[in-house]
């Protein structure tokens, strides 16, 4: 396996933004009509879709509506993944919240001794997850201007998100007997006022991504077909989605149901960003999104079929 160290790594990082910072110069037309269509995109359809179903996720979570939900089903989760308690608040909060959440909630929960070290690793595999929001919202109501695809991608990556969670139990540590830690929950009229505040500034976080992504894709120069739209789907997920709109539906739903899945280097940095600190293996993580795409593509594609 080839090591690369990490002075190696910082320089290539240091040439990759002064390529960057030449590209804006040398193309300023082409990184300005970029930003322009990222704009659009997120002002125009994220904003809009996703803010009221953010708002509403951040509210169950903020009144402890989360935890009493996964309180009721740990035991399902703890049969179906054979994990301990803990592992049915981060799958819900994963499924509910979105990208980066439910990898913030696992580590939140091993920083708080409610489960193992290895637990922990176990769980990213399958707990960190595209929420409603996203989904119906930019999905389904934008991209595909159809409530009834955006359920049926829900569906899926619910199913397939459930698939890999099983298919991890086979080589699961022992659960951890350790309970969840008790939380303050806010009161309503709080939590309203914060999930608003919170929520707005996540989409807006979101069309930052899409704006300055969208920007690099244009001076990489990608191809506006398949291959084009799957590498920029390996790297950030929502300008991807947008493109597959050129697509045909056939062709299209098993791919965004693929980056959903993967969720895309962007997001996994969000997600590295919480666990890094923590010393924690991202070889389940990896590989657990990995498994997430390639399984809600075949279900998909066999829907469509």
């Amino acid at each position: 396996m080839i090591r690369i160290s990490k002075r190696s790594f910082q320089f290539l990082i240091l040439m990759g933004l002064l390529v960057t910072v030449c590209s804006l110069v040398i193309f300023p037309n082409k990184s300005v009509s970029a930003a322009k269509e990222g704009l659009s995109a997120g002002f125009g359809v994220i904003l809009p879709s996703l803010f009221p179903f953010f708002v509403v996720s951040s509210l169950m979570i903020k009144t402890g509506a989360v935890d009493k939900l996964g309180k009721t089903l740990s035991p399902v989760v703890r049969w179906l993944f054979k994990t301990g308690s803990c592992g049915a608040s981060a799958f819900i909060i994963g499924l509910l919240g979105g990208y980066p959440l439910g990898a913030k909630a696992v580590c939140g929960l091993y920083e708080r001794g409610s489960c193992s070290k290895k637990e922990a690793e176990h769980l990213l595999g399958f707990c960190s997850n595209s929420g409603p929001a996203f989904i119906l919202g930019a999905c389904g109501a934008g991209v595909f201007q159809s409530s009834a695809i955006g359920l049926m991608l829900l569906g899926v990556h619910i199913l397939s998100a459930v698939l890999v969670g099983i298919a991890f139990r086979f080589n699961s540590p022992p659960p951890s007997s350790a309970a969840i830690p008790k939380t303050n929950n806010e009161e309503f009229p709080i939590a309203f006022v914060n999930a608003v505040k919170d929520s707005f500034k996540s989409v807006l976080d979101i069309c930052g991504f899409v704006i300055f992504f969208g920007v690099i894709m244009e001076l990489l120069s990608l191809p506006s077909n398949l291959t084009g739209i799957f590498i920029e789907g390996f790297i950030e997920l929502t300008s991807a989605i947008f493109s597959l709109s050129t697509l045909n539906l056939r062709l299209a739903l098993p791919l965004c149901s693929f980056f959903l899945g993967w969720g895309g280097l962007c997001v996994h940095c969000q997600a590295l960003s919480f666990m890094l600190p923590l010393k924690l293996k991202t070889g389940k993580y990896f590989l657990g999104k990995l498994l997430q795409g390639i399984i809600s593509a075949l279900l998909t594609f066999a829907i469509c079929s």
